[in-house]
């Protein structure tokens, strides 16, 4: 079966129907992506699919979580530093009179601050003066 002049010159001119048609797609598509980058990029991408209703609603949902960490920033905790009892009764500079603590339990107190390499007092003799000084209730 040999091809007629006249299949070839029809088939040609299919060919550079489609040809026309996928430039012209192609050209709209260079066109979209300019337009995306002079608006700002992914983020108003993202935007513009999220907030476009005639979408699908599950594309739009993919659209909202990938531009969520752009638009609100993330929750971290606050990290504070552990501050032993001891050294934050001093730095608030608390009166250790004002403890109420009966003599024999500062001891008590103080003997188990020591075991753990703690200081709360400086010595032994400031100890036994707060120890006195300390009403007992």
């Amino acid at each position: 079966m040999a091809k007629t002049d006249t299949d070839i010159r029809s088939k040609l001119a299919e060919y550079e129907g489609i040809i026309r048609m996928l430039t012209t797609k192609l050209e709209e598509a260079v066109g979209e992506i300019e337009r995306l980058r002079a608006e700002g990029g992914a983020h108003a991408a993202l935007r513009d699919v999220y907030l476009d209703r005639d979408l699908p609603e599950a594309l739009r949902v993919k659209a909202a979580t990938a531009a969520l960490p752009h638009e609100t920033p993330r929750l971290t905790p606050a990290a504070e530093p552990i501050i032993p009892l001891a050294e934050l009764v001093t730095q608030r500079g608390c009166a250790r009179t004002s403890l109420r603590v009966s003599p024999s339990r500062l001891c008590v107190i103080q003997a188990r601050l020591m075991a753990r390499g703690s200081t709360c007092w400086p010595s032994q003799r400031a100890m036994a003066t707060t120890a006195t000084t300390t009403p007992s209730g």
